[in-house]
């Protein structure tokens, strides 16, 4: 917040700004993924590595098998139709325009 302040006043120019970024970036992504890597272990105890993963899976509460699917994988909901650079098929949910993209 502090660099956006000295921003918002004059008091930095965009390359400071970039500067800043290029130098808390790295510290911010390594974070973020030992946050990830926290969230992921508790979210997945009781699936991961359980011959019946699946059942227990159905079993969870909705907002708990949310949870699982945002851990493991990355969603992107893509413009639809010539945006896309294809022609609307159909009105309502086109599965194509849905990216699923597993985490690492």
């Amino acid at each position: 917040a502090q660099a956006a302040d000295l921003f918002a006043d004059g008091s930095l120019d965009a390359a400071g700004v970039r500067a800043v970024r290029e130098r808390v970036g790295p510290r911010l992504a390594a974070l973020e993924g030992r946050l990830r890597a926290s969230h992921r272990t508790g979210v997945l105890d009781d699936l991961a590595g359980k011959p019946d993963a699946r059942a227990r899976l159905d079993a969870l509460p909705l907002a708990r098998r949310r949870a699982v699917v945002a851990t493991l994988l990355d969603i992107t909901i893509l413009p639809a139709g010539k945006a896309a650079g294809q022609q609307m098929r159909h009105h309502g949910f086109d599965p194509d325009t849905i990216r699923l993209e597993w985490r690492g």
